[in-house]
């Protein structure tokens, strides 16, 4: 079904008051040539609502949309319209995006009858989150356009999850660790605390699980040889933290902390490097790329927030923790809670240049970004190389 609504566009307003105007320059004279012009734009607002009254829409439109989206980064958009009516139809197509840079599209749709056509944009969304997209206004008025109507359709909503932007780092080495500092080890049945990847097969030893045979190759070789694996501990695995409370002051750099997490964790994907994460009132255990994309697009900031309560909720089963904030958010934390945190990385976002920067002791280590002398690329570079000493 489609909602119709007919209006007065701007310019039909100008050319109604211009139409006034000669009805009241006819009256006081007799010139010939304006009850001429008089009658060529009656006949036009006439010719303009007829049109508009018998204006029935018989028209089919279905949307398509396929790729990732990130911030700063061009979407592609397309419209596919039927029209089922038994005329051609000249319209006007009109989107409202207003989470994107351009905000606002506006589209010239002709269609004969029976024809299918599609109708392309290209859009940059400027801020994270899930959104709802309207279905498309078709605006009819031609062949004047004075009075117009205006369709819209329904369903009325499409939903479309923006990224936060991602920053591609160089692979400069193969992994944070080697697989002898992520330890070798034959997988029993007892495999608490691991995740595992096949590693390669070898010949079978007493007290080997008789589940690691990997019977083709036994078959081939006539002798037992079994499957060992990589082993990752939770110890092994990172847990990225991040602040996610701010008042409106504060929104800017709770939002460059989340570009920095999502360039951090798109790195450690590609690197098969296993990590959590971790907010206020939600959590991500071991996710793939896309499922922490996601997360971070739908990450929620509050405000007013205790502090502590927020800290002690950072889990001490994983050694491995980093913990993005923002200035000054970490000097009003509980020092008792930072104590039972000894192997915590605290990534701090500020404007301010050292020298203004108070000291703060704790057992772990600080590192301070400041976002308006480096670059977020070269920040993280030197980020991954201070988690890889």
């Amino acid at each position: 079904m489609a909602q119709s609504k007919i209006y007065i566009s701007k310019e039909g307003y100008w050319f109604l008051l211009f139409w006034v105007f000669l009805i009241f320059i006819a009256i006081n004279t007799s010139a010939g040539w304006i009850f001429i012009l008089f009658s060529l734009l009656t006949g036009a607002i006439l010719i303009n609502l007829v049109f508009i009254l018998t204006f029935k829409l018989q028209l089919k439109y279905k949307r398509v949309f396929t790729q990732c989206l990130f911030v700063g980064h061009k979407g592609r958009m397309k419209l596919i319209f039927y029209n089922n009516s038994k005329r051609t139809l000249v319209a006007g197509i009109k989107e409202e995006l207003p989470w994107t840079e351009e905000k606002e599209f506006n589209l010239f749709l002709y269609l004969k009858k029976g024809e299918e056509k599609e109708l392309h944009y290209k859009f940059t969304p400027k801020r994270r989150g899930v959104f709802t997209i309207a279905s498309p206004s078709v605006i009819a008025g031609l062949p004047v356009g004075l009075i117009c109507r205006k369709i819209s359709f329904s369903p009325l909503s499409f939903n479309i999850t923006v990224y936060p932007k991602v920053y591609e780092l160089p692979l400069t080495f193969s992994s944070l660790f080697t697989k002898e500092e992520r330890g070798k080890s034959s997988i029993t049945a007892q495999t608490g605390g691991y995740t595992t990847d096949f590693y390669k097969v070898r010949e079978y030893t007493p007290g080997d699980s008789l589940k690691l045979i990997h019977w083709r190759s036994s078959a081939k070789t006539g002798k037992l040889i079994v499957k060992e694996f990589t082993a990752f501990r939770e110890s092994q695995e990172f847990l990225i933290g991040i602040d996610n409370r701010g008042n409106k002051a504060e929104v800017d750099e709770v939002e460059e902390n989340i570009i920095l997490v999502a360039s951090l964790v798109n790195y450690l994907s590609k690197i098969n490097y296993p990590f959590s994460l971790f907010s206020l009132k939600s959590s991500l255990y071991q996710p793939s790329l896309n499922q922490a994309l996601n997360w971070l697009a739908e990450l929620k900031i509050f405000k007013n927030y205790p502090d502590d309560l927020f800290l002690l909720d950072f889990s001490t089963h994983f050694p491995r923790s980093i913990f993005f904030t923002y200035y000054p958010s970490p000097f009003s934390y509980n020092t008792t809670a930072l104590n039972n945190l000894p192997n915590l990385l605290i990534v701090v976002t500020t404007s301010l240049p050292p020298k203004d920067l108070p000291s703060f002791d704790f057992p772990g280590e600080l590192l301070f970004y400041h976002k308006n002398t480096i670059s977020p690329k070269s920040f993280l570079t030197e980020l991954i190389q201070c988690l890889k000493e």
